[in-house]
């Protein structure tokens, strides 16, 4: 009569059965791997679908500038379109030496684009520099104006600050004394 093997007749189904569990384990982890991938991309997708909303949907955003504000619809145009300022009122010039240069730092309320032009002179001499407005929510600058105290010597300078905005330009001006 032959011989019966019970033992090696289960241990065949329990291998089986790990194998299996284990394959099943492995197909998991790397389908979750896989979701969690997608799910990223996608989530970066939408993060830069939302940038670029906001960069093309700045100007009529701006908070406390008195400038319009858009629908809640991202897909609609602005409910009003961007107007600046008509007046300087928005327009603040900080000048300050730093070593041997002169900064001059901008805060434009109400401007959410344009160009920035800073013209200052000292007696005869005259120095000119743009810069792009550089939009922020609560309030936008301009890109930043230094100037060498060599350039117009000690005195004081008279610094005019246009900004050029939705096809209208605006300036302000002021004084800043200046000690070689």
């Amino acid at each position: 009569m032959p011989k019966k093997h019970i033992v090696h007749g289960h241990k065949k189904p329990r291998t089986f059965i790990w194998v299996i569990l284990i394959v099943i384990i492995i197909a998991a982890v790397l389908i979750g791997s896989t979701a969690a991938g997608v799910f990223e991309s996608s989530s970066q997708k939408a993060s830069k679908q939302e940038q670029a909303h906001n960069n093309n949907q700045k100007a009529a955003v701006i908070n406390n500038g008195g400038v319009p504000t858009t629908s809640s619809d991202k897909g609609s145009t602005p409910s009003t379109p961007y107007t600046p300022p008509a007046n300087n009122n928005g327009i603040t010039i900080t000048p300050r030496t730093s070593g041997n240069s002169v900064i001059i730092g901008t805060k434009l309320v109400g401007y959410s684009d344009g160009t920035c032009t800073l013209t200052a002179t000292n007696g005869s001499k005259t120095n000119t520099q743009t810069a792009d407005v550089i939009y922020a929510p609560n309030y936008s600058t301009c890109a930043g104006f230094s100037i060498p105290k060599a350039t117009l010597g000690p005195g004081t300078w008279n610094l005019t600050l246009s900004v050029s905005s939705g096809g209208n330009t605006t300036s302000k001006s002021t004084t800043y004394g200046v000690v070689q």
